[in-house]
């Protein structure tokens, strides 16, 4: 009984804590815990934070790019051809764009829906220029034109052995009708530049009759070979080159 006794009072002895000892460890060890939850409700803050500015940026850049290629196309010289062309797709931060199904309509006259079909339209350009011109200089550093359609529509009684001085179609009254544009003095500093373009994918439709492979298209600092620096000398140079591929590759129909 004495050896019991005694063994319960060491138990005892072992298991009593001080009183406060329990309650200041609690304290202690939900203090780390507290600043855990801290810091990552600062860190939470900071992405959402982050993301929200991404976010704002890429909208604000994107209007600000439409806004400068609605103005190019506004101001576009009235006996140019028309251009449609499906939504904007872009990436601000990779500074890339993209169109798909843009059309060229035909001269009055012809039956086809468009001159020029071009699936796929992909832009690269300088985002850093472009801010820091505050949007008045868009310089496009490579510009792709992908499965790109080309129609050439005869007008009755013209045939492909009629010369080339006498021949009516869409691809060369449009020839002519650029030959014929007279562009106005620039009344802005705004600029549109290219350097590279592509047309890897490239075909004849000729109505009526098939469908003809062409050539594909390489340039290399456009701008610079061709002094075209606004949207309507840029697209000027390129449908002429495209007409005149497509006259190429009627004559060896």
């Amino acid at each position: 009984a004495v050896l019991s006794l005694g063994s319960l009072c060491c138990s005892k002895i072992r298991t009593e804590q001080p009183p406060g000892l329990e309650t200041g460890s609690v304290e202690l060890a939900s203090q780390p815990l507290a600043a855990s939850f801290l810091v990552n409700d600062l860190a939470l803050a900071a992405i959402a934070l982050v993301v929200v500015f991404l976010v704002a940026t890429q909208l604000f850049c994107d209007q600000a790019v439409k806004r400068t290629l609605g103005r190019a196309c506004g101001n576009q010289e009235k006996s140019m051809p028309h251009i449609t062309a499906g939504p904007l797709q872009s990436c601000f931060f990779l500074g890339t764009f993209e169109w798909r199904n843009c059309s060229v309509q035909n001269p009055l006259g012809y039956k086809s829906d468009s001159f020029i079909h071009v699936g796929i339209v992909k832009a690269k350009a300088d985002m850093a220029r472009f801010l820091l011109s505050c949007g008045r200089q868009l310089v496009l550093k490579e510009l792709l034109l992908d499965d790109v359609t080309v129609t050439l529509e005869r007008l009755p009684g013209h045939t492909a052995n009629t010369s080339q001085a006498e021949d009516h179609s869409n691809v060369t009254d449009t020839l002519r009708n650029l030959d014929e544009v007279k562009f106005a003095e620039a009344t802005t500093d705004e600029s549109l530049l290219l350097n590279k373009v592509e047309v890897p994918r490239c075909k004849l439709n000729i109505v009526g009759s098939h469908l003809a492979d062409m050539p594909s298209m390489h340039f290399e600092k456009f701008s610079d070979s061709t002094g075209a620096t606004t949207f309507d000398r840029c697209f000027q140079e390129l449908l002429q080159a495209a007409g005149r591929a497509a006259v190429a590759a009627a004559a060896t129909q």
